[in-house]
């Protein structure tokens, strides 16, 4: 008989998915400077808000006519919100889209959902307090999160985009790149503390750092500083994600991989199709960027460890996040060329 090892520290486990979660979140806001968004172009902002939202709702609504509760329904449909930004990448470079207009529209889209994923994340840290406070979050408490969170981003952004930049040439000028990495270090946990002291995720902090940083002169020094300890805790956070699997629970979680693959695959499709439809794409171009961004990405590891962090969602969600993400990415090259046919 085979025996699987477990992990008897899960608290230390736990701190260094956490670091490496801080740095992922970091970088991926590194990436998003405000100059390529307005390149993506007010259409594909359009389209992916339509594609978030259908997603949403009707991921949602399929769960809990299947008898879900509201609780896992809400994650499960918000773990599918977020396509993985690597695998889309590699789908378009081996179909040769990458000079082809569904190729373009579904990077953009992808880079795009990055920003949902990490909204739709404040909210769930927030959705999350409420559900353990008072074991119910109304409509009136939701819109109120939303504008809470709303107001947090812009009292993060707008100061720190005007202050921030100026701080760090001066630091710059005065004591060096070391003096710079270690400000910007403590920056990237302080912001992260303070999200969370908000009542959201430590990822929100770490994005909305690494956004403002993004707009700095100094953004490709500080990548430069920070991609040896990107690469070491990035890679971390990914192990413990695996550690904390416990596969002798993927029998019990083989329902909701079958409901996340099948809703990935029918909902994801269907919503982005509309969604580049209603700002005038092509049919058959809409279609085949909606195929390109079906492989649910990293960050439904990430909503599923919220959720079973909290202890609010069994621990089988978090090993149906990994295998609806293994699946997802697994058949998505066979779809993608289906489209075409």
């Amino acid at each position: 008989m085979i025996t699987f090892p477990y992990v008897t520290d899960v608290v230390r486990i736990q701190l260094l998915s956490q670091l490496g979660l801080v740095f992922l979140m970091f970088f991926i806001g590194l990436s998003l400077r405000l100059r390529k968004l307005r390149q993506v172009g007010l259409g594909v902002m359009l389209a992916t808000v339509i594609t978030a939202l259908g997603t949403l709702t009707l991921a949602r609504c399929s769960a809990l006519l299947l008898g879900f509760d509201e609780t896992t329904a809400l994650f499960l449909a918000a773990m599918l919100m977020g396509s993985s930004s690597a695998i889309v990448g590699k789908l378009i470079y081996d179909n040769q889209l990458m000079h082809r207009r569904a190729g373009q529209l579904a990077l953009a889209m992808t880079l795009l959902e990055d920003i949902v994923a990490i909204v739709m994340l404040g909210y769930l840290g927030s959705y999350v307090a409420m559900e353990q406070a008072s074991g119910n979050a109304g409509m009136g408490e939701i819109f109120g999160t939303v504008a809470l969170l709303i107001a947090f981003v812009a009292l993060i952004i707008l100061p720190g985009i005007v202050v921030l930049p100026r701080w760090l040439n001066r630091f710059e000028k005065r004591g060096g790149i070391e003096l710079e990495t270690l400000i910007v270090a403590g920056l990237l946990f302080a912001m992260a503390w303070l999200a969370l002291s908000a009542g959201y995720s430590i990822a929100l902090g770490a994005f909305l750092c690494g956004v403002i940083l993004a707009e700095t002169k100094r953004v490709q020094a500080i990548e430069r500083s920070f991609s040896g300890l990107k690469d070491i805790f990035v890679a971390l956070f990914f192990t413990a994600i695996g550690m904390a699997i416990d596969v002798t629970r993927f029998p019990e979680a083989l329902g909701i991989i079958a409901l996340g693959v099948t809703l990935a695959f029918l909902v994801r499709p269907i919503a982005a199709t509309l969604g580049f439809l209603s700002v005038c794409e092509d049919e058959e171009v809409a279609m085949k960027a909606a195929f390109c961004v079906t492989p649910i990405g990293e960050f439904s590891f990430v909503i599923a460890g919220l959720g079973v962090a909290s202890g609010i969602l069994d621990d089988t969600m978090q090993v149906a996040a990994v295998g609806i993400s293994f699946v997802t990415s697994l058949l998505a090259p066979m779809t993608v060329k289906k489209s075409d046919t």
